[in-house]
């Protein structure tokens, strides 16, 4: 088979024919399937052809795949979706309610994804402060029978009252100033604007802007 024929600029095929170069089986595959010079069944006889004089190996379909897929089923499965393509022309299914039921087929064959886990963080901290965040409004979208959640989990404990998390005197801080932080470590003001001060910490922390009356936070 003459694989060079499948290049679409006549200087690559040129260079290639040129230099000798030697197409893989997976490389002759993507030769043919982007060609826009030949047909859906020309396309079909040069696959056939790779897998008549190709060794079998296999590939991972997708990087994120954990499951390997053998080069002569992923091209027999790639043909049956187009040859059902050709076929619904003719007939009364439209042609892509034939690809997508194509695609299932090979999916339950190869599947990727078993199981979807959906996480929802109750708290976090913003700007310092402790931010209670409400379940997602499309977890309510989800069918119950699908979920299998505990709901005192997913609702907050109890709600947070602001003033317990600052301190009620103004401490003042300036530009050098350093300070701890329950969390982050300790940090040396870089700004002051307000009732915010920009703290810069170690490097795996980075710089962060704050309250200054947070009980988070001690002036040293």
């Amino acid at each position: 088979m003459d694989i060079y024929k499948f290049i679409n600029s006549k200087d690559i095929e040129k260079h290639c024919r040129d230099i000798g170069f030697n197409f893989n089986p997976l490389e002759s595959a993507f030769l043919i399937w982007q060609s826009r010079n030949h047909t859906i069944k020309e396309k079909h006889a040069a696959y056939n052809h790779i897998l008549n004089q190709s060794a079998e190996f296999e590939f991972l379909l997708r990087e994120w795949d954990y499951k390997k897929i053998t080069m002569r089923d992923f091209l027999r499965n790639y043909m049956r979706i187009e040859d059902g393509l050709l076929s619904s022309i003719e007939g009364n299914e439209p042609a892509a309610v034939t690809y997508i039921k194509s695609l299932d087929d090979i999916d339950s064959q190869y599947p990727y994804q078993e199981k979807l886990y959906i996480s929802n963080a109750k708290r976090r901290i913003l700007y310092g402060k402790d931010v209670m965040n409400p379940p997602s409004r499309f977890i309510k979208e989800i069918e119950e029978e699908l979920l299998d959640i505990d709901n005192d989990k997913m609702l907050p404990e109890e709600h947070i009252k602001k003033e317990e998390l600052y301190t009620k005197e103004d401490v003042d801080f300036a530009i050098g100033d350093v300070l701890m932080h329950l969390i982050y470590g300790r940090g040396v003001v870089v700004e002051v604007k307000g009732d915010f001060i920009t703290v810069a910490f170690a490097k795996n922390f980075g710089i962060k802007k704050l309250m200054k009356t947070h009980k988070s936070i001690t002036k040293l």
